[in-house]
């Protein structure tokens, strides 16, 4: 059966729609503290301290998903055509990252809990894997990609460039059971890493 090919806009203009409402759901996460007095501004400030967690594992998720919609902008921009693949691991995409502001409410409560630290880490691993799945399948199939960014017979050293970002993940994740501490050096610097251009390239 022949593969048919599909315009990549509506694709583009949904993605785009999702990464939107995602960003602004993480802000509707933080709630206004409730204190006693309205007045007493010492029990605000120890209230605003004590969800300092929730400030922290909030913005790092907002960067994260701006890192990913910046690698997604700049992977779709490459493309001339999409087929029903390419659409249904995008959605898998999606979900994943529709997924991630509950695992970061969840670290944001206990940000010391190693499950609550594999939960968050687990979701990032898997967004990347699929994002780098995705990768896979499109940068071999030519009739997809603009004609400047053709692709070469892949190498061992380009499945590992690939899949480099969800390993690093699975490597924070196991860090972090020797400190907590360590999980988050490596949340914050993932997205760092990712976001260097031409990341979401092959060559």
């Amino acid at each position: 059966m022949p593969t048919i090919y599909l315009s990549k806009m509506r694709l583009e203009a949904f993605s785009d729609a999702v990464f939107a409402i995602l960003m602004t759901l993480l802000v509707l996460e933080l709630k206004t503290p409730l204190i006693s007095d309205p007045n007493d501004s010492h029990s605000l400030l120890e209230k605003l301290a004590s969800v300092t967690p929730k400030y922290l594992v909030g913005t790092i998720s907002f960067v994260s998903i701006s890192v990913i919609w910046i690698n997604h902008y700049n992977f779709f921009h490459h493309f001339k055509l999409i087929n029903h693949i390419i659409l249904f691991l995008n959605v898998v995409l999606l979900l994943a990252v529709t997924f991630l502001p509950y695992p970061t409410a969840v670290i944001g409560d206990y940000p010391l809990n190693e499950t609550a630290i594999v939960l968050y880490g687990g979701t990032m691993f898997f967004i990347y894997l699929i994002f780098s799945l995705m990768k896979l399948y499109a940068y071999k199939d030519a009739k997809m990609i603009e004609d400047d960014y053709i692709v070469d017979e892949f190498k061992m050293s380009d499945y590992i460039k690939l899949f480099i970002s969800p390993v690093l993940y699975l490597i924070t994740i196991a860090f972090s059971f020797l400190h907590p501490y360590f999980a988050y050096i490596g949340f914050i610097l993932l997205p760092v890493y990712n976001v260097i251009p031409g990341r979401c390239r092959i060559r």
